[in-house]
C-alpha cells in the first residue's frame, strides 16, 4: 500500500466524517470510523513499513470501538473489531465482539472449510473452534474439527469432537445421523481393541435418526452395520438386508457387492450366487484385494483349489505385502 494511496484513502474517510458531522447521523458517523478502522486494519494485515503492525492493530481496534460506540447496531464494525482484537490474541473479546454480528459463527465455519480443503488443519480447527465460540449451541463445527481430526489420525480427538457435536443438539448444514456415522467409523476401525458394541449403537441410532448429510452415507452405514453383525456372528439375514440397502442407496459401493457374496455363500452355499455378486463388485473395484481373497475363500470351501489358489495368487499381485492372501496361499499349499 502506497503513500499516495494512504493519503487518498485518508482524505477519503475525513471527507465522509465530516458529511457524517454535518448531517449529525450516529448512524454515518459509526460507519465512518468503521471505515477507518478497515483502513488501518488492511495497513497492519500488509505490514506496512511505515506503520508499526501492534500501533496499527491498536489504532484499529480504537476506531472500531468509535464505530460500535456511534451505532451499536453496525455489524460491519463489530465484525472489524473481533478481528482487530484476534489478530492481538484477545480470543475472547474478540468472540464477545462477534456475538454482535449474527453471523459470524457462520464465516468462522466457511474459512475453516477453506483451510481444512487445503489441508491447513491447525489453522482449521482454530477457526472451528471460534465458531463453536461464537455459536455454542451449534454442532457443525464441532462434527467439523472431527473430521479434521481425523486427517490428523489423532482418533481420540476426533471422538471428542463428534460426541460434543452431538451434545450441542443442533445442525444446519450437516445431518443428524452424520456424527452418529463418523463415531461408528472410529469405534468400528480407530480405536484398539476394536469396540465393535459401540459401534454397532452408533451406526444404530445413526440408522434410527436417518438424517445424513448424503445418500452415500447412509449406504455405507447400513454397509458398516452389517460387517460388524457379519463379524459378531449375527443372523445372515440380517447383514444380507443391510448390505442390500446399501447397494440400493448407492448402486457404487463395491464392497456392499463384495460383502453380499460372502454373505450368500454363508446362508445358502451357493457358489454360483455367490461370485456372481462379488464379480460386480470387482467391476466397480478391479483391484480390490479383498475381493479377490473372500473368493479365493468360497472356491477353497467349495473344493475347487486350483481356482482357490489363483485368486489368492492374484490378491498378492496387486498387495504384495498382503499377509492374508500369503498365509492363505501357503496353507492351501500346505494342505494339498
Amino acid at each position: 500500500m502506497t503513500l499516495q494511496t494512504n493519503n487518498k484513502l485518508y482524505l477519503l474517510f475525513i471527507l465522509t466524517l465530516l458529511l457524517a458531522l454535518i448531517l449529525r447521523g450516529s448512524t454515518l458517523l459509526g460507519r465512518a470510523w468503521g471505515n477507518a478502522g478497515m483502513l488501518v486494519l488492511a495497513q497492519a494485515l500488509v505490514a506496512a513499513p511505515d506503520v508499526p503492525v501492534s500501533r496499527a492493530l491498536s489504532q484499529a481496534e480504537e476506531w472500531f470501538q468509535r464505530a460500535v460506540a456511534y451505532a451499536p447496531e453496525d455489524r460491519f464494525a463489530w465484525r472489524g473489531l473481533g478481528f482487530a482484537l484476534v489478530l492481538q490474541g484477545r480470543e475472547g473479546e474478540a468472540v464477545t465482539a462477534w456475538q454482535r454480528t449474527g453471523n459470524m459463527a457462520w464465516e468462522c465455519l466457511q474459512r475453516g472449510e477453506k483451510a481444512r480443503e487445503a489441508k491447513r488443519y491447525e489453522e482449521a480447527l482454530t477457526w472451528y473452534e471460534r465458531a463453536a465460540w461464537v455459536e455454542p449451541g451449534w454442532g457443525d463445527p464441532w462434527y467439523y474439527a472431527g473430521l479434521t481430526y481425523e486427517a490428523l489420525e489423532q482418533w481420540e480427538e476426533a471422538r471428542g469432537a463428534y460426541e460434543r457435536a452431538i451434545e450441542t443438539g443442533a445442525f444446519t448444514g450437516v445431518g443428524w445421523s452424520s456424527p452418529y456415522y463418523r463415531l461408528g467409523v472410529i469405534y468400528q476401525w480407530r480405536l484398539e481393541p476394536r469396540q465393535t458394541d459401540a459401534a454397532l449403537t452408533a451406526y444404530e441410532t445413526a440408522l434410527e435418526v436417518n438424517r445424513f448429510s448424503t445418500v452415500r452415507e447412509a449406504a455405507d452405514c447400513h454397509y458398516k452395520r452389517g460387517e460388524v453383525l457379519w463379524w459378531t456372528g449375527g443372523d445372515p439375514g440380517e447383514y444380507i438386508a443391510e448390505y442390500r440397502q446399501a447397494i440400493e442407496l448407492n448402486p457404487q459401493h463395491a464392497f456392499a457387492h463384495i460383502m453380499l457374496g460372502v454373505a450368500y455363500y454363508i446362508r445358502y452355499k451357493d457358489v454360483a450366487m455367490a461370485e456372481a455378486e462379488i464379480r460386480q463388485g470387482l467391476e466397480l473395484s478391479p483391484e480390490n484385494e479383498w475381493a479377490y481373497l473372500h473368493l479365493g475363500d468360497i472356491y477353497r470351501q467349495a473344493g475347487r483349489t486350483d481356482e482357490a489358489a489363483a485368486m489368492y495368487e492374484r490378491a498378492l499381485e496387486i498387495a504384495p505385502k498382503s499377509e492374508a492372501a500369503r498365509e492363505r496361499l501357503q496353507a492351501l499349499h500346505e494342505g494339498d
